[in-house]
């Protein structure tokens, strides 16, 4: 089988992003051992001048990218089913605009899908203070199909920012949904229904800022709303059984309503390494 090593980078970005990580992010992609062939990024609404500075300085410099503009914020969700049907190779990996990919992340997921797997993923590092050396954890995900597919049916069982995907598959699954939140678990749901092939790699794909900002993304009625949305299609679908409904449902109302002290103790303790 011949490899194919083309393949598009789909990222979002919003008004509120640092210009100066968001230039790191695209950077990190730029400098992958097999670099991009197509680099989509979704402006999420008006960015401010900074960010655009940004924008106009990769695009003066290479003509992979693609600018896909969004009159108003909508979101993530949103924001990535736009930019999928804009991404010009099955091949697509995807990045956050504020995290930093390694530069063997690429290499290793092509690898993955040009043998059959649908999606794949790997871990993460976690650091803070603005330095990738104060690494404070490693955010662990299950490996193999079985494991995975045990996995999701309690939460996310990929890393959203070091996701690889094909591209004909995901929209075949019906693509991102306009969810605020857990878009992407929601999406993973509607992947295995349609029995996708897939893996995630025991080696750190990507170095995340980390922080309180995550842990209070995960609270208030937005992210609960969406949370019951999913865990009702999982048990309309079958994916999980009546009983594990009632019981996900409980202890996400209750993880949503902690005291971010608690949250972060944790998890620290049962979610990370």
């Amino acid at each position: 089988m011949e490899t194919n090593k083309l393949y598009s980078v789909l990222m979002a970005t919003h008004n509120g992003e640092n210009p100066d990580n968001f230039k790191v992010a695209i950077q990190s992609m730029l400098d992958q051992n097999v670099p991009p062939s197509d680099f989509v990024i979704v402006c999420d609404g008006p960015l401010s001048d900074p960010l655009n500075k940004v924008i106009d300085e990769y695009t003066s410099k290479y003509n992979i990218f693609n600018i896909v503009r969004i009159e108003t914020n909508q979101g993530l969700g949103h924001a990535l089913n736009v930019g999928l049907t804009k991404c010009k190779y099955n091949y697509v990996l995807r990045m956050d605009s504020d995290d930093i990919s390694v530069k063997s992340r690429a290499m290793y997921e092509l690898d993955a899908l040009n043998n059959g797997f649908d999606i794949v993923g790997g871990f993460i590092s976690e650091f803070e203070d603005g330095d990738e050396s104060k690494i404070i954890a490693i955010r662990s995900v299950p490996l193999d199909q079985e494991s995975i597919y045990k996995f999701a049916k309690k939460r996310s069982p990929f890393n959203h920012p070091t996701i690889a995907f094909k591209k004909d598959f995901i929209l075949k699954a019906g693509n991102y949904s306009e969810l605020r939140k857990a878009q992407d678990w929601e999406l993973w749901i509607r992947c295995f229904i349609n029995n996708a092939k897939v893996k995630n790699f025991d080696t750190v794909f990507v170095n995340m800022r980390s922080g309180n900002q995550m842990r209070k993304r995960r609270a208030g009625k937005t992210y609960i709303k969406c949370i019951n949305y999913i865990l009702k299609e999982m048990k309309d679908t079958k994916f999980i059984s009546g009983h594990q409904y009632r019981k996900l449902k409980f202890l996400y109302k209750c993880y949503s309503i902690m005291p971010l002290w608690i949250k972060n103790r944790f998890t620290n303790s049962l979610l990370r390494k």
